[in-house]
């Protein structure tokens, strides 16, 4: 036999071990507990005898599945390194645009918030302390914000619509888009199966200049200053500069 033949005979072999084995559960299962198992796509009835058949097409299947999979991720890729983004989630003091649901229209109502958040931050104010301030002075919080204005809201239900979180203001202080660069593929699917994500390497992810003007360029360097003390002081003041 030629040797490639022999190789991918014995590949071959193996795939079909590993997923009889993997069937073999199915066939345990009916005898033991004298269950019947119909898959009417594939015309499937273990009532009528266990389907050898069947071994053949869960393989085709998952690979059907993990192919597909592979494309969809390539796809995302692609509009990755082109800067086109693959999410359809607006940051707060953005709009999606109407005429290009793929770019950013700033939200004067909410940019105007967060303008004044990162000027407070800088003022060395708390998160905390930020927090009772927008809360005091009637703030709404970008879920109710978004509701009001009639855009997707991830979370419609809350008890207390002017109730700032520390995590809500930290996330705003961390977000790059207020500074002016797009970071796209900051996470991604390890398995497809249990669509499990992890947070990707400074080195693995996409940056661009934003678009749509940024919320605090006239003041870049000074509100990347404010980031940078905020990461190291999540809960308490900023630290003082230089």
């Amino acid at each position: 036999m030629i040797p490639w033949i022999r190789q991918e005979a014995s590949k071959l072999k193996l795939v079909c071990k590993k997923a009889f084995i993997a069937e073999s559960p199915l066939k345990h299962l009916q005898n033991e507990y004298n269950v019947r198992f119909i898959a009417a796509n594939d015309n499937l009835d273990t009532a009528n005898g266990f389907d050898i058949m069947s071994i053949f097409r869960g393989v085709i299947n998952e690979w059907y599945v993990a192919d597909t999979s592979r494309k969809i991720k390539s796809v995302f890729k692609f509009r990755m390194e082109k800067g086109l983004r693959c999410s359809g989630a607006v940051p707060y003091g953005y709009l999606a645009s109407k005429e290009d649901k793929g770019e950013w229209v700033v939200d004067e109502e909410a940019a105007a918030v967060v303008r004044r958040i990162f000027q407070m931050a800088m003022d060395g104010q708390s998160i905390n302390g930020i927090a009772r301030k927008l809360r005091a002075e009637q703030i709404p919080i970008p879920s109710k914000h978004w509701k009001r204005i009639g855009c997707p809201v991830r979370t419609s239900s809350y008890r207390d619509p002017y109730a700032w979180s520390a995590t809500t203001l930290g996330y705003i202080l961390k977000r790059p888009e207020y500074l002016g660069r797009k970071v796209l593929g900051k996470t991604v699917c390890e398995n497809y199966k249990t669509k499990s994500t992890r947070r990707t390497a400074p080195e693995e992810q996409f940056v661009f200049e934003l678009s749509p003007p940024s919320l605090t360029r006239k003041r870049g360097t000074m509100f990347s200053v404010c980031v940078k003390l905020r990461a190291g002081h999540p809960s308490g003041a900023a630290a003082p500069t230089a």
